[in-house]
């Protein structure tokens, strides 16, 4: 997403739509991994570890630290992110001691853990930003629950095949095509984690599925 035209502006709103979507779950506090500002009442937790997985790794021992059970991380590339897919995460946690969401290019755009979960046994030895982190993550962790697929903009050809998804949101479509060259954002990952248990209810969102 670095050298894409208009990416600060995408960025942007896929920290939004994120934010709105943790929002509206209710019990599910936002918590940012990295360094510069954040919206306010919302918690930074400062990045430690000399590489992308080392600090994916870290970012979700000190969530637990913090007194965190159930953690879900998301990057900031994934603009079609909702409640409903967060929920539907959550959701999984309730039975499954991971949960992934795929990517199409081979990556994932989500990473739910429960407290039986260890990181360093999960985020080991996984070839991070290349097209074998979803194979090796599901090796790491048989029985994980498996989201739909989103979409995480990574390059241009990514703006289009995101233009052409059917029934997408409205601001989105609006911000697709209007995007201009924007300052480089700097990588976080944003934790969405539950503060306390919450009551069996319906499902919202599309069951997950099981990895082999």
């Amino acid at each position: 997403m670095k050298r894409m035209p208009g990416r600060g502006r995408l960025f942007a709103f896929s920290a939004r739509r994120v934010g709105l979507a943790t929002r509206a779950l209710g019990r599910v506090d936002l918590i940012l991994a990295g360094d510069g500002p954040a919206p306010r009442g919302t918690r930074v937790l400062p990045q430690r570890g000399r590489g992308f997985g080392e600090r994916l790794r870290n970012a979700f021992e000190d969530a637990r630290a913090a007194g965190y059970a159930e953690i879900v991380g998301v990057p900031g590339d994934v603009p079609g992110i909702s409640a409903a897919h967060l929920d539907a995460a959550f959701r999984a946690l309730e039975t499954r001691d991971t949960v992934l969401g795929p990517s199409p290019d081979g990556g994932v755009w989500l990473i739910g853990l429960r407290p039986s979960a260890a990181p360093s046994d999960i985020f080991g030895n996984v070839p991070w930003l290349t097209a074998g982190v979803f194979s090796a993550l599901v090796r790491h962790s048989p029985g994980a629950a498996l989201l739909d697929e989103l979409l995480d903009v990574d390059r241009p050809s990514d703006l289009a095949a995101l233009a052409s998804e059917p029934l997408l949101d409205p601001t989105l479509t609006a911000l697709l095509r209007s995007l201009r060259s924007a300052p480089a954002p700097s990588e976080r990952v944003r934790l969405a984690l539950r503060r306390r248990p919450r009551p069996v209810a319906p499902a919202r969102a599309p069951p997950a599925r099981l990895a082999a």
